[in-house]
């Protein structure tokens, strides 16, 4: 029973269905034999909790792992991809590099401790790790000649990124539109053109200005615009080249060409859809369809406490956004079960900084982790000239209280968990302007 559990959780997590691995690694456990099958089992755990997501029990299956086989490199590895994941990008390279010690040389290995190197800017170890990957033979990761690629262009080496991105171009995934495109549109780039001749790989859509809120510190709304019909179809073409797509509005859930739009992007797998909304217009049929892969949502939030918050964006009730997130909530949780960690849908809470709502700054931390948001993104207001711009006028009352609590909110973020993308300018501790 115990090689029949094992192939069947092994399986289940080939296919991404991780609650059915986990439920099979758990009835192998209890037919183990060995102190080797405990070992198996317990690394097999912590990759199927580490893919879902959930990284503490990852770990703590990992060290149970180690208690029955510490000399096994393996261990090091998914522990430095936990590690990875969480973006720990130190303690990451420092498992990596102690698999390697432990007799685990690789391509693989050498591809992790290059992303890893390169994500930390360092990139001439990224270049020696990485080309030591590729010489060691077939990646299974396009990715790596990506970075490769960057790398050199990143230490002024553009002809060898050219060589890279030549050998790419030899791979079975340059047969893939979307592949030969980014193929080509990287090495345009290495070979500093100024016209491309590669279809853009980004794009941001406003689908229109109108919009069913009257904020304060915007002015969009004013002027009634929508894209045009003969437009859609030529966003639509560029499709299949897509590695990111923004959608913007007014809100963008009062275009009658977004549904449409938004579903078709879905049948692209390498296409990522980030939609900015208020929210308010998000139902049951809404979150249902929005918890998919690749999909962000970013929630527009200036206030975390009814009057703040309906004084800023003027004709939203509180309760109707906090219907919309916990809708959202509810179908995210159900899909992200069984997504792995790059599949995963994500929700952002995005606060911008006013004269009305800087106090609720002690607030927002809270509000995010309560209504589980994946990011909390913190942004100075801009396009207005009134004193609600408290970073232009220089309000040195708001701008103090900014600058003492910030430091706190970076560091109650980091000890629970949370993402936080802070783009006001801030003094840290050490009196140093921080964004």
């Amino acid at each position: 029973m115990f090689k029949e559990y094992t192939k069947k959780g092994r399986d289940y997590l080939e296919q991404k269905k991780y609650g059915l691995a986990l439920e099979s690694f758990e009835r192998a456990l209890g037919c183990c034999q060995t102190s080797e099958d405990k070992f198996c089992i317990y690394l097999e755990l912590g990759v199927a909790y580490r893919e879902k997501g959930e990284y503490d029990l990852a770990m703590e299956n990992f060290v149970r792992a180690k208690e029955f086989n510490i000399k096994n490199a393996l261990i090091f590895v998914e522990i430095g991809r936990v590690y990875q994941y969480q973006k720990k990008l130190d303690q990451a390279i420092r498992e990596f590099k102690k698999a390697e010690d432990n007799g685990y040389v690789c391509g693989e290995i050498y591809m992790d401790l290059g992303l890893s190197c390169y994500h930390q800017t360092d990139y001439d170890s990224a270049i020696a790790y990485l080309s030591r990957a590729l010489s060691m033979g077939v990646i299974e990761n396009i990715e790596v000649y990506f970075y490769l690629s960057r790398a050199y262009r990143e230490v002024g080496k553009y002809d060898e990124s050219v060589k890279i991105l030549a050998q790419a171009n030899e791979t079975p995934f340059a047969k893939e539109v979307f592949f030969r495109n980014k193929i080509i549109n990287e090495m345009e780039i290495s070979q500093r053109k100024t016209m491309l001749n590669s279809k853009p790989i980004g794009l941001w859509v406003n689908l229109t200005t109108r919009c069913n809120l009257r904020c304060i510190m915007c002015e969009v709304w004013k002027t009634q615009w929508d894209i045009p019909k003969t437009a859609v179809k030529e966003i639509a073409g560029y499709f299949p080249y897509l590695e990111e797509l923004f959608w913007q509005g007014g809100e963008v859930f009062l275009s009658e060409y977004f549904e449409e739009l938004f579903d078709l992007a879905l049948t692209y797998p390498h296409l990522k859809q980030n939609i900015n909304t208020n929210g308010i217009l998000i139902n049951e049929k809404w979150a249902k369809k929005l918890a998919h892969k690749n999909v962000s949502l970013a929630y527009a939030i200036d206030g975390v406490t009814p009057g703040i918050y309906e004084q800023i964006r003027k004709g939203a009730k509180f309760q109707d956004l906090l219907k919309s997130i916990e809708v959202m909530k509810r179908y995210k949780k159900i899909y992200n079960a069984n997504a792995s960690y790059t599949d995963k849908m994500m929700t952002i809470m995005s606060f911008i900084v006013m004269k009305s709502n800087y106090q609720e700054l002690e607030r927002i931390l809270d509000f995010a982790k309560e209504h589980e948001f994946d990011l909390l993104q913190v942004n100075p207001v801009e396009g207005v000239v009134d004193l609600e711009n408290i970073f232009l006028h220089n309000d040195q009352e708001a701008l103090g209280y900014v600058h003492a609590i910030m430091p706190e909110i970076l560091k109650q973020a980091e000890d629970c968990g949370i993402t936080l993308d802070v783009r006001v300018p801030f003094k840290d501790s050490n009196s140093v302007i921080a964004c």
